[in-house]
């Protein structure tokens, strides 16, 4: 005997008294083949989107095509970089000395910052507290004083190379450079001292650019799109993929 529920609405299935399953024979074999093919259309969209979508960054603000998308989609795939927002990477915004050495901090795998951290303008409940440590106590970076480290500055470009040539050092992987390579560009004697081997070293290994073909730029700020291109070179390059 049918359940009083098989009996009421049109299912699919139908459970008897003694709990054997049975096909209800009031539905009709049209309505059986819909409910299937739906089925089917709906597996094999998830099959086909779900992978796409898994590799694609979320952001609005980096249109399709532009020089530095495949740079911030492989930053934020690598977890280096995320976005401003939800849906936004503000590629033109500008790089802060607390991101810069954040970035490397997660790069090299979040280790535990060693000693004290000297910076009073740094504080544990910043974001980039551990960050800084860690930086300051593996020689990455000195501070822009004694006791400063300026997190909200802008990162300039001689900076950034720096930062990531101690990082190379930290990581035990090759620092080596042409000094050479710097005389190409018509600004390469305003690279300050302490960044001219980080700098010579970038350009060798192709780690970083010139603004254009005769210009390096080195005290100008690094904006996010140019920051994700270097760190995304900088990652294929000590990591190989």
């Amino acid at each position: 005997m049918k359940s009083a529920f098989a009996k009421s609405r049109k299912v699919l299935f139908y459970k008897e008294n003694y709990g054997k399953i049975r096909k209800n024979p009031e539905v009709d074999s049209p309505m059986r083949k819909s409910f299937i093919a739906v089925m089917t259309v709906t597996v094999l969209l998830l099959t086909l989107t779900l992978p796409a979508l898994a590799g694609e960054h979320p952001f609005r603000d980096v249109p399709s095509g532009i020089w530095y998308e495949e740079a911030v989609e492989y930053v934020y795939r690598q977890g280096l970089m995320s976005g401003t927002g939800a849906d936004r990477f503000s590629p033109l915004g500008t790089m802060t000395r607390g991101m810069a050495v954040t970035v490397l901090y997660r790069l090299s795998g979040a280790p535990a910052p060693e000693g004290e951290c000297p910076f009073t303008d740094v504080s544990e409940s910043d974001y980039y507290y551990d960050a800084v440590c860690w930086a300051y106590g593996q020689n990455i970076t000195n501070g822009t004083s004694a006791t400063a480290f300026s997190p909200g500055n802008f990162v300039t470009r001689e900076q950034l190379v720096t930062f990531l040539y101690r990082c190379a050092e930290y990581l035990s992987v090759s620092t080596s450079y042409k000094l050479s390579v710097l005389s190409a560009y018509s600004d390469a004697e305003t690279v300050s001292t302490y960044a001219l081997e980080p700098f010579s070293w970038a350009v060798t290994h192709g780690i970083i650019a010139g603004t254009d073909e005769v210009h390096l730029s080195p005290r100008t700020s690094a904006n996010r799109a140019q920051c994700a291109a270097i760190l995304a070179r900088f990652h294929r390059w000590v990591f190989g993929d």
